[in-house]
């Protein structure tokens, strides 16, 4: 899975990177796809090429459900596999 690529082809991602690298506008001026991220908007950045939210990668729609999986698959329960998720995805 190249995260980089799929940023790319996201809509949101593509908004959010703009928004990040130009200037965001004001909370009523801001795309629909791109509002719920606006209250946490100081913390999204770019890095690397990559799209993040603090610390965290922002997965793109597209991807979110293999991510997911890729989480669950150690079979560690519902509990850890959130705490572990919203450790490393956005």
């Amino acid at each position: 899975m190249n995260l980089r690529v799929a940023q790319l082809k996201d809509e949101t991602c593509q908004k959010l990177t703009d928004y990040v690298l130009k200037e965001w506008q004001s909370k009523k001026d801001v795309d629909t796809l791109c509002a719920p991220y606006w209250q946490n908007r100081d913390k999204i950045s770019v890095q690397d090429g990559l799209l993040m939210g603090g610390c965290r990668i922002i997965i793109p729609k597209s991807h979110q459900a293999e991510v997911l999986n890729q989480i669950y698959e150690g079979h560690l329960g519902i509990t850890t596999c959130r705490a572990r998720a919203r450790c490393s995805v956005y």
